[in-house]
């Protein structure tokens, strides 16, 4: 995901989208010529096939659990949600398997539907609205950093799946990602203040 957003974000706005769309061609053929790959895609169409409605602790099976349940839960408080932290309180009542519960109490693993559960469509616009500016910034200032729009689509589709601001796994991601980002920014005093004053000009006269 992050290749094909560079490619498409790298090259000129004619060819973008024909960028990113050859990117990922390639890029799910090199995926699929991987045998580790082509069976994990293949257990995970098992697993979507095999979900009965009921609790399930295959990968698939148990995300389809869990989106069901907060689906229930968000239909109870649609528009201004339970409140913070609610969530564990909310779902532990739907859940009938200990086991389960010590898995999917936590979080959802959907970023977008556990926003949703807990402050409403209110909360939840509100969150897309901050997603979206920081994607307007970066396409207004294409030069701040090269890494910044493709950490966001990461970040943006892996929400779909999983619930990143709660999951710790995703600290083996991002926290390397950001320290990458961080280190192009000037670290010598005087070169902050000359890059500042090549960016803003009228900064020289402070």
């Amino acid at each position: 995901v992050m290749v094909s957003a560079g490619c498409a974000l790298r090259v000129p706005k004619h060819w973008r989208w024909q960028a990113a769309v050859f990117a990922a061609i390639a890029l799910c053929t090199i995926l699929l010529a991987n045998e580790t790959v082509r069976e994990r895609m293949l257990l995970g169409f098992y697993e979507f096939q095999a979900y009965d409605r009921r609790a399930d602790f295959s990968s698939i099976g148990a995300r389809l659990y869990f989106w069901s349940t907060a689906w229930g839960g968000i239909q109870q408080a649609p528009w201004f949600g339970h409140g913070t932290g609610s969530y564990r309180a909310v779902i532990g009542q739907a859940f009938n398997d200990v086991s389960m519960c010590n898995i999917g109490c936590m979080h959802p693993h959907q970023q977008y539907l556990m926003f949703w559960l807990e402050f409403g469509v209110a909360g939840l616009l509100l969150f897309l609205g901050v997603l979206a500016s920081i994607a307007a910034h970066h396409m207004c200032h294409p030069r701040f950093h090269p890494l910044a729009l493709p950490v966001l689509v990461v970040f943006c589709l892996s929400g779909f799946v999983d619930t990143p601001l709660w999951y710790l796994g995703f600290l083996y991601l991002f926290v390397p990602l950001l320290g990458l980002l961080a280190a192009q920014l000037p670290h010598d005093p005087r070169e902050s203040l000359r890059t500042l004053q090549l960016r803003h000009p009228a900064a020289s006269n402070v």
